[in-house]
């Protein structure tokens, strides 16, 4: 189910003090079953600009709806029958001077089996992109579908975002083994492969918009920051008070400082600085 919430921020852009209301609840995905274990359940996107939500998981459909509107503007199959979708991305960033990227139609996702997969939302069947070698997604001579899955990942895939640094369109994403790629999108195969370092699985993973800086997060209650060539530049083991940090559930970067967000298995959080091995609350 998705909540819709109004009252978080004033007209000018502070954080309100007064509680939230709810304005809007509905099941975005009425298909997937509530009582299986195991699975990545309900995955989502927002985009602030048009209010559009992409809504995907333990489905076979990944659905766009349009909240100013309150319907399901459209539908289409995830192209996989054998694993479900475990994590979201739009090619689309929101910056300073206004809205970077490929667009806002252009939507990537992760699979439980270690594959990635590009889709066109503006089309009625929600085909992949398809992918022209040597032409990039402009001009397409011979159709092929966009799936990073021979050289891709071997296991549940756990974060993808969109890097966009001068003309170069990167996709990043890591999956549970470890193992964090590169993608360009004029190619099928990886650019380049890091490995977070450590055996224990990774069960957190963010990419810095701005910054080439990757943190990685693992149920060995560490988060390990990480440059683009695979340097580790900071570890983050324990919070402010000298009390160790709970196992690593989810990260997020700011969209141009160098801090970090970190929530743990324990219901715990924390902001992070990224100049300091220390937490702030």
């Amino acid at each position: 189910k998705i909540r819709v919430f109004d009252g978080l921020f004033l007209p000018n852009d502070g954080i309100s003090r007064e509680k939230p209301s709810l304005v809007s609840s509905f099941v975005a995905a009425p298909e997937i079953a509530t009582e299986t274990r195991y699975t990545s359940g309900l995955v989502s996107e927002w985009q602030q600009l048009g209010g559009r939500l992409f809504v995907g998981g333990n489905s076979a459909f990944i659905r766009l709806y349009d909240l100013a509107a309150e319907k399901c503007i459209n539908s289409f199959n995830t192209k996989s029958e054998t694993c479900s979708v475990t994590t979201l991305a739009t090619a689309w960033q929101k910056d300073i001077s206004g809205y970077s990227g490929l667009g806002p139609d252009v939507i990537i996702a992760g699979y439980g089996n270690g594959s990635v997969r590009l889709f066109d939302a503006r089309s009625n069947n929600g085909e992949l992109i398809l992918h022209s070698s040597g032409e990039g997604f402009g001009r397409q001579r011979r159709k092929r579908y966009t799936t990073y899955s021979e050289t891709g990942h071997n296991s549940w895939v756990v974060d993808l975002s969109f890097r966009n640094y001068g003309s170069r369109q990167e996709i990043v994403s890591g999956c549970v083994e470890g193992n964090i790629k590169f993608f360009d999108l004029r190619y099928r195969e990886a650019l380049r492969t890091i490995d977070h370092g450590h055996k224990m699985q990774m069960t957190a993973l963010s990419s810095h918009s701005k910054i080439p800086m990757i943190a990685a997060g693992s149920p060995s209650q560490y988060i390990k920051i990480m440059s683009y060539d695979g340097l580790t530049n900071q570890m983050i083991r324990f919070h402010r008070d000298e009390q160790r940090i709970g196992p690593v559930s989810s990260l997020t970067f700011h969209p141009h400082l160098p801090f970090l967000a970190a929530g743990f298995a324990d219901g715990t959080y924390c902001k992070c600085l990224l100049t300091k091995t220390i937490t702030i609350k």
